[in-house]
């Protein structure tokens, strides 16, 4: 935090009164479920957004953002119908509003910095994680407390305003742990997340960043969101569901000869089974079956491969070799073509430096990127 409050000293000159960090997030199970009503199970990161404020005695709240923002910006309070194209602009707007708007008083002018040591390509809650430190510091600077379900709440809106279908409660309702490797099962039917246990003393899992952007094939991946919604309706308009995740395995294999779409029903198959995985996963960590738990994590990937098609040249090519690494399992984490993957190791089995360095020497030949590799905790 030393680093982003120097920042903050050179770029407004004044000393930051409020700080707040905010975890980045992997979903391990439960991938492409949870905006059709499924259940997660998700991990918080030691890597995240850090954010600063200072006060000001106008109404005006400046923004910069180490490494993105190549100068200051600034919103007067007076003047809230600003448009803004970067997206981290339009959520200070966006949170600002919907905070007036539910009659809270957040007038009070401040400074802001943000530092992020997660990166977007990554694909491990960028946006949601700077929406998170925004909104934190602005009810710090106001001194307005809100419940946290309210804080998800509001997050929720506005990401939907600035980032459409991708937004879901998944990633705000993890970050509100702040502790590194913190595995959570999210599931909307219950009021609250369950924690769920990881024996890290003999486990670990490994991180592979492709730095390969999502964003590249973002037009695709809503394409197939779009393909499960049409799952959804094919369904619902012979049995009335609520969401695709009310429905069992069982009930599913009853319900798809609704779907006469080949394509269709593949993207549903992944989300009804990846749905059960998700359950699985809590169920086998309680029962301290990791053999099993990486089971799920490699059922995961080839599903998401195969059904829901979403899975890319650099994230086969690195689930493969660490697939003959002695990984228990690996999977991509994100939304699909590109960001991180997620590798479960016993310890005593963990490559050493000298194979992971050959790894990325390969893998940056083949695709002329780099491979960042990190563990969780």
């Amino acid at each position: 935090m030393e680093t982003i409050k120097k920042v903050h000293q050179q770029t407004y000159g004044t000393q930051a009164k409020s700080s707040v960090f905010t975890p980045g997030v992997l979903t391990l199970l439960g991938t492409h479920t949870d905006y059709a009503g499924g259940a997660t199970l998700s991990i918080t990161l030691k890597d995240g957004v850090m954010g600063v404020a200072s006060p000001r005695v106008d109404r005006l709240i400046k923004l910069f953002f180490e490494g993105v923002d190549e100068a200051v910006f600034t919103l007067d309070l007076e003047e809230l119908e600003m448009q803004t194209d970067a997206s981290h602009h339009a959520m200070l707007v966006g949170l600002i509003k919907k905070l007036v708007h539910e009659g809270y008083d957040v007038s009070r002018g401040m400074d802001i910095t943000m530092l992020s040591d997660i990166k977007k390509e990554s694909d491990a809650g960028f946006s949601s994680a700077i929406a998170m430190t925004l909104i934190t510091l602005i009810l710090k600077q106001n001194s307005v407390t809100l419940r946290q379900e309210k804080v998800v709440k509001y997050v929720m809106h506005v990401q939907k305003e600035t980032l459409g279908s991708l937004a879901t409660s998944t990633e705000p309702l993890t970050m509100l742990n702040k502790e590194a490797g913190t595995l959570l099962f999210i599931d909307p039917k219950e009021d609250t997340p369950e924690h769920v246990p990881f024996d890290y003393e003999t486990y670990t899992l490994m991180l592979f960043d492709t730095n390969r952007s999502p964003e590249l094939s973002m037009n695709t991946i809503i394409k197939r969101m779009k393909q499960v919604d049409k799952g959804y309706d094919a369904i619902n308009a012979k049995r009335s569901i609520d969401t695709l995740c009310d429905l069992t395995i069982d009930k599913f294999n009853q319900f798809k000869t609704f779907i006469t779409s080949p394509i269709v029903m593949k993207r549903v198959e992944h989300v009804i089974f990846e749905n059960d995985r998700s359950k699985q996963g809590i169920e086998v960590l309680q029962n301290n079956d990791y053999v099993l738990f990486g089971e799920l994590f490699t059922q995961s990937h080839t599903s998401l491969k195969e059904l829901m098609e979403v899975s890319c040249e650099e994230l086969d090519y690195i689930t493969h070799d660490l697939n003959t690494m002695h990984a228990l399992g690996t999977k991509m984490t994100g939304l699909g073509f590109g960001g991180t993957i997620v590798a479960l190791f016993k310890k005593s089995d963990v490559p050493d430096e000298a194979t992971l360095d050959d790894l990325k020497k390969r893998y940056n030949k083949r695709f002329h990127k780099t491979l960042t590799i990190k563990t969780v905790k």
